[in-house]
């Protein structure tokens, strides 16, 4: 079939599956609609003389897609199907994530929540566990929500014929509420929560104080659990911490598997910080911040994921409303003005210490560093320490410059400026920076006068 050319026969004629011989007809299958279509239009004919070449052919040739053939047919191509597609077709359809971009694959992991990842990868994926019981507990906007979708997604593709089901605490409150009390029977309730092999309840902490409510709540964990079955439950706080609770209940969580989620640092606020960003720019085409706004948000927003994404969406309204192509430092710093810790609130630190750690950083003496060349090798670092001074020091201007041993203070201004911008543009610089102001951190004298 050369008249076709390469890439048209590899497209549709080398794709083709023969099925078979169905009443004198050949049978084949197409990938999709549009292949079908263009073969029954242009390729039929020449698929005909190159069968009847090669075999004797009494009937005619017909092209289907597995899903839009004849219901004879379908029965026909099953029949003859591959064992290995049968065996495809014959399994459970897997469900789509409970939530939109809820899974373990979009979840940021460090050392504040990797405990409570690995716990729930393990549930998810089947294996035998000595833990029936797992509470994660967290601040509100930590991530726990997130983890509970993604465990019951995971959990449903390694094993599509387990039943899995996730509620809110409201939900389990209202439900049960509405059998016991408009229904008059809430058998079919306790049915539905004590069938699954896994089940999820988020916010656990919503039920306190509600005694009958509590009282189904320990006896569907019971139930479950005296059955092999998986329980998995989130809350605000650790077992000894929810107010509210009946004894009996909170002796019971005392026994779960506890983990806990502690809010992100400014690594990890930076990681979500760009993760928010991409889940915005599939909505919002053309959106972009700048390195340097996220570098600044994650150093100055402390606080949960959900403030993060708050953030965020502040800056897709500025994006928008101001009609910039990238969102700026500035720009940012406009946008969630409020919102974010003032400098005056971030914990200062000493401008010898800056200098201290940006010479030993570059091998280099402070005295080298505070020297007036201009050799690049000198004179970035000396800007680079000049900038982290007007971040992370209460030092004016000309006591800046005054410290750099005799600067004007439009020096200073200047390398601010200079670095601001090259941290827009140049990830060495931005990595350089970064590295450093952990450093400086870290140092023991960071935090003093």
């Amino acid at each position: 079939m050369s008249e076709f050319g390469p890439e048209l026969f590899e497209a549709f004629f080398q794709r083709l599956e023969l099925v078979g011989d169905y009443q004198g007809r050949l049978v084949f299958l197409a990938e999709s609609d549009a292949a079908r279509d263009w073969l029954r239009r242009h390729g039929l004919r020449r698929l005909e003389a190159r069968m009847r070449a090669h075999m004797i052919l009494e009937g005619e040739i017909e092209v289907h897609t597995l899903d839009t053939a004849p219901a004879p047919v379908r029965d026909y191509v099953a029949d003859r199907a591959p064992a290995a597609r049968r065996a495809e077709r014959e399994q459970p359809a897997l469900p789509p994530p409970p939530h939109p971009g809820f899974t373990f694959e979009t979840f940021c992991v460090d050392e504040t929540n990797h405990r409570a990842v690995t716990l729930l990868q393990l549930v998810a994926s089947g294996a035998p566990t000595n833990f029936p019981l797992v509470l994660l507990h967290s601040p509100p906007g930590c991530g726990k929500t997130h983890l509970l979708h993604a465990c019951a997604y995971a959990a449903q593709c390694a094993v599509p014929e387990r039943k899995v089901r996730y509620m809110m605490a409201q939900e389990f409150i209202e439900e049960f509420q509405y059998a016991l009390h408009k229904k008059k029977d809430s058998s079919e309730f306790k049915q539905r929560v004590r069938e699954p092999d896994i089940f999820f309840l988020d916010d656990v902490h919503r039920i306190a104080g509600r005694k009958v409510t509590e009282e189904e709540f320990l006896d569907t964990v019971i139930m479950l659990n005296s059955r092999g079955r998986q329980v998995v439950i989130t809350a605000d706080q650790g077992p000894d911490g929810i107010g509210g609770f009946d004894d009996r209940l909170r002796h019971h969580l005392s026994g779960a598997a506890v983990c806990e989620i502690t809010e992100p640092g400014e690594a990890l606020r930076r990681r979500i910080l760009e993760a928010k960003v991409r889940h915005y720019q599939a909505t919002t085409p053309g959106f972009r911040v700048a390195p340097a706004a996220l570098d600044m948000i994650a150093r100055r927003m402390s606080g949960s994921g959900r403030l993060l994404d708050g953030a965020v969406s502040q800056l897709v309204v500025e994006a928008r409303v101001s009609g910039l192509e990238e969102v700026t430092l500035e720009a940012a710093e406009n946008a969630l003005r409020g919102k974010m810790m003032d400098r005056a609130e971030i914990k200062p630190v000493r401008v010898a210490t800056v200098l201290k750690v940006v010479a030993r950083h570059n091998n280099m003496t402070v005295e080298q560093l505070l020297t007036r060349s201009r050799q690049r090798a000198f004179a970035q670092p000396r800007q680079i320490a000049a900038y982290l001074c007007t971040q992370l020091t209460h030092a004016s201007l000309p006591d800046i410059g005054r410290r750099f041993g005799g600067f004007d203070h439009s020096t200073i201004l200047y390398s601010r400026n200079k670095i601001r911008a090259a941290l827009e543009t140049d990830p060495r610089i931005r990595s350089e920076v970064d590295t450093l102001t952990r450093l400086i951190q870290k140092e023991p004298s960071a935090g003093t006068a």
